[in-house]
């Protein structure tokens, strides 16, 4: 379908105009893209050994447990002992 010389100049008009607006935001798009790719590679995630970390975290409360079993065990016996002394009539177990 022909276009008018008329229709014409406002039709090269506005395509310059809507194309450097489109190619503006594409670059605009592509700039943010590539600052974002750049920003996910900085901050990969390491791999960690779960393993070790684990072992590490776990073994300050290993040793507390063990003290706090040792408690319980010098408790219970001091129970006992004043139990069979007949001091003690209340129910602990």
């Amino acid at each position: 379908m022909p276009v008018s010389q008329k229709d014409g100049g406002s039709l090269l008009r506005d395509l310059v105009r809507y194309g450097f607006w489109i190619a503006l935001c594409v670059t605009v798009a592509g700039i943010g893209l590539a600052a974002w790719n750049s920003y996910m590679e900085k901050e990969k995630v390491q791999p960690i050994d779960t393993e070790k970390l684990a072992e590490r975290l776990i073994a300050p409360l290993a040793e507390e447990l063990t003290v706090k079993n040792q408690q319980i065990k010098v408790l219970n016996e001091a129970v006992s002992a004043l139990r069979n002394e007949n001091l003690i009539t209340a129910p602990f177990v």
